[in-house]
C-alpha cells in the first residue's frame, strides 16, 4: 500500500499556526540580560539549567562524561544524545542559550511533520482533516481543569490551592500535564525521543499493514531504536513493547520476508544490545517499584475517575473511536493498552511522576483514532449542522485545558 500524500491548505496551515507557536515559545526561553540569563518560563527555570549546563559540558570537556558535571564521582546516568546536538551547534560557534533554543525549535519542527505524517497515514492516507485534529488533540492534551476554572468563575468563588495550571490542579486530582508544557519544553531527552519514537511507528504501520518497506528504512528504524538508550529509555521501553508486538505477530503470521527482519534487527543487535548494557549498568536499585494506580492512589481515586479527570472528555472518546475505527487498527493499537495498564503499576523511575513519559505515547496513539471518529463527524451528511456542532463541542472541551495551558507558556 503506498500512500499518496497531497498538498492541502489546512494542513499547512496546521504546520505553520504550530510552528510560529514553536518559534515564539523557544525564542523566549533564554533572555540574555545584562544581569545574566533570563528564564522565559518557570519550565526553563527548572529544567533549563540542567541542559544548559549539559551542553556547556559536553562543549568544553567532550562529548563524553564518565561522572556527572553537577556532583563529583558520581556516574553520568542522563542520556546524553540531545545534548550533544546543543554541544556540536557550541562547537560551531553558537553561544549555549542559542544553541538551547535552536535545538528546541527544529525539533518542535521535526515532530511536527512527523506527527502530522504518522496521523495521515493510520487515517488512509486521502484525508487530513483526522490528521489535523489528532494533532490537536495530542498537543492540546488536558483534562477536565477547564471545567472546574469555568465553575469557579461562574460561581464567583476562588479555585481550590494554586492552579497555576489547568492541566496541574493536584487540590482536584488532576497531575497530567498538557504534553507541550510537561513534555516538550522542558523535558530535552523527551523532545529528542518523541520524533524518533513517531518515525519508528509510522515505519511500524507500514510494517503492520504488510507495506513494502525500503530496506534503507528498515536499517534506519533498527539503528533508531538501538540509539535510544541514548536519547531517550522511556521512548526505548515503549518501542520496545510495541515493535516485539508487530514482529511477535508478523512472525505468527508470516507477513514478511526473512531479509526484513534482518535489515530491522541487525542494528539493533550490533548497537542497541551494547548501548543497553553500558547505559543499564548505572541505574539504582529504585528505578523499577510498584505502585498501584499510578498517582491516583495518591489521591485516594479510583482508576476510572481519576483518568476522567485527567483526560476528561477525550477518554470516553477513545472507547467510541476504538470500537468504530477499522479492525487492523485495533489490532495496532493492542500494545498501547498493555501500556497504559502496565504504566499505572509498575514505575519507571524514583520519581513516580516519571511514568507520564510512558503515558504520553498511549495519548498519541488514541488521539489518532479519536481524530479519525471526529473527522467523520465533521464529514458526515445526515444532520450535517448537529454533527458539526457536535464534533466542534467534543473538540473544544478535549483540548480546553490543554490548549489554555500551552498560551499561557508565550504570555511572557
Amino acid at each position: 500500500m503506498k500512500v499518496r500524500r497531497l498538498p492541502s491548505l489546512p494542513m499547512w496551515l496546521f504546520l505553520i499556526g504550530f510552528g510560529i507557536y514553536f518559534g515564539y515559545l523557544w525564542r523566549h526561553q533564554v533572555l540574555v540580560s545584562p544581569t545574566g540569563w533570563v528564564a522565559g518560563s518557570d519550565r526553563t527555570w527548572a529544567d533549563g539549567a540542567v541542559h544548559l549546563s549539559l551542553i556547556q559540558s559536553f562543549a568544553q570537556r567532550g562529548f563524553w562524561l564518565s561522572q556527572q558535571p553537577f556532583f563529583a564521582g558520581k556516574p553520568f546516568t542522563y542520556p546524553p544524545a540531545a545534548g550533544w546536538l546543543g554541544a556540536a551547534l557550541v562547537k560551531m560557534g553558537m553561544s549555549v542559550p542559542t544553541a538551547f533554543m535552536a535545538v528546541g525549535f527544529w525539533l518542535s519542527l521535526v515532530t511536527l511533520w512527523l506527527l502530522y505524517g504518522f496521523y495521515f497515514e493510520v487515517a488512509g492516507g486521502k484525508k487530513h482533516l483526522p490528521a489535523i485534529l489528532a494533532g490537536m488533540l495530542f498537543l492540546w492534551s488536558g483534562g477536565l481543569g477547564w471545567w472546574y476554572a469555568l465553575s469557579a468563575w461562574w460561581s464567583n468563588t476562588p479555585l481550590k490551592g494554586s492552579p497555576l495550571r489547568l492541566t496541574e490542579m493536584t487540590a482536584y486530582g488532576i497531575r497530567f500535564i498538557n504534553t507541550i508544557d510537561a513534555e516538550m519544553l522542558p523535558q530535552r531527552a523527551f523532545l529528542l525521543g518523541l520524533p524518533v519514537g513517531i518515525y519508528l511507528l509510522t515505519i511500524g504501520w507500514r510494517w503492520w499493514i504488510g507495506a513494502k518497506i525500503s530496506s534503507k528504512q528498515l536499517l534506519l528504524a533498527g539503528l533508531l531504536l538501538g540509539l535510544l538508550p541514548l536519547i531517550h529509555p522511556h521512548t526505548l521501553i515503549v518501542m520496545t513493547g510495541v515493535w516485539g508486538w508487530l514482529l511477535l505477530t508478523s512472525i505468527l503470521q508470516k507477513k514478511r520476508k526473512f531479509i526484513d527482519y534482518v535489515w530491522f534487527l541487525a542494528p539493533i543487535l550490533l548497537v542497541g544490545l551494547p548501548l543497553v548494557v553500558l547505559t543499564t549498568k548505572s541505574l539504582g536499585q529504585h528505578f523499577f517499584w510498584i505502585k498501584w494506580g499510578w498517582l491516583a492512589s495518591d489521591f485516594k481515586l479510583s482508576w476510572l475517575y481519576f483518568w476522567w479527570l485527567n483526560w476528561g472528555v477525550w477518554l470516553p472518546l477513545v472507547i467510541v473511536a476504538f470500537i468504530k475505527i477499522p479492525r487492523r487498527w485495533r489490532g495496532y493499537l493492542l500494545p498501547f493498552i498493555g501500556l497504559f495498564f502496565l504504566s499505572n503499576i509498575v514505575m519507571t523511575q524514583p520519581y513516580d511522576w516519571d511514568n507520564s513519559k510512558l503515558l504520553t505515547w498511549v495519548h498519541l496513539a488514541f488521539s489518532g483514532a479519536v481524530g479519525w471518529w471526529m473527522a467523520k463527524l465533521f464529514s458526515t451528511k445526515k444532520q450535517k449542522w448537529l454533527m458539526v456542532l457536535v464534533a466542534s463541542l467534543l473538540l473544544a472541551t478535549s483540548t480546553a485545558s490543554g490548549m489554555i495551558d500551552s498560551l499561557r507558556l508565550i504570555d511572557i
